[in-house]
């Protein structure tokens, strides 16, 4: 969010006038859970059968496979563009792709290298906006269907090398930043961050595994190297 208006004049972010009067929002996107849905959806039948006979989530059953790898996935990268690639990499062209697989990875492996690759979408938003914006952004806030897992939060906070925060009552944060909206809009609330103030609350800060560092230091530049490389294929094969 900012109080005025911002333009990248190397068109990477975009600034959308923001609900909030007089403010503005820098705004960038990515595949995220809907990936991580792929690779429950096609590759994880058994725990998608769990979890209609046993009541076993399929993601936290992903989880537990996920945190049998070591960080890194052991050289294993994902590209999570299933949807093109959005903001700051845009390119409509794009496609997923996983990279570095060898006959000792594993679907476990995949897994992790998914919740990593998603991490590095989310470590390049953060990244273009802090160069954008010139200051650095203290901590990431989690929210939906993603923060409920504690290994991607985790992942999140060593990837990003930032404090990652989860929120009570966000697992449909878009409907409720539509009813905190609305209450705006009637007059429940005063202001819109008053209402954001007294309906949210912190439940858990994953503070950066600083052993980590290292390794996601080399995997963001792996994933750099092959995004630069790819998308000239992606937009020749169209």
């Amino acid at each position: 969010m900012t109080d005025k208006i911002i333009i990248d004049d190397v068109y990477k972010l975009p600034c959308f006038y923001s609900a909030i009067t007089d403010m503005y929002m820098i705004h960038a996107s990515g595949s995220g859970g809907i990936a991580l849905k792929w690779v429950r959806d096609t590759l994880c039948e058994k725990e998608l059968q769990a979890e209609s006979l046993q009541h076993i989530n399929a993601y936290a059953a992903m989880d537990k496979l996920a945190e049998s790898i070591p960080a890194g996935s052991e050289g294993l990268i994902v590209l999570p563009h299933f949807q093109g690639s959005g903001e700051p990499d845009v390119n409509q062209y794009a496609k997923g792709a996983i990279y570095g697989a060898s006959l000792s990875h594993t679907r476990a492996h995949i897994i992790r290298a998914f919740m990593e690759g998603i991490a590095v979408c989310v470590y390049r938003m953060v990244e273009s906006v802090q160069e954008l914006m010139n200051f650095d952004i203290k901590e990431v806030i989690a929210l939906s269907g993603g923060a409920n897992s504690a290994l991607w939060c985790q992942i999140k906070a060593d990837v990003l090398g930032k404090p990652v925060i989860t929120m009570e009552g966000t697992q449909d944060a878009a409907c409720l930043g539509a009813a905190i909206l609305a209450g705006y809009g009637i007059g429940i609330f005063e202001s819109v961050p008053e209402a954001a103030e007294k309906i949210t609350k912190r439940i858990q800060t994953y503070t950066p595994n600083r052993d980590h560092r290292d390794i996601y230091d080399a995997t963001i530049t792996k994933y750099k190297l092959l995004t630069n490389a790819l998308f000239p294929i992606a937009e020749e094969l169209q």
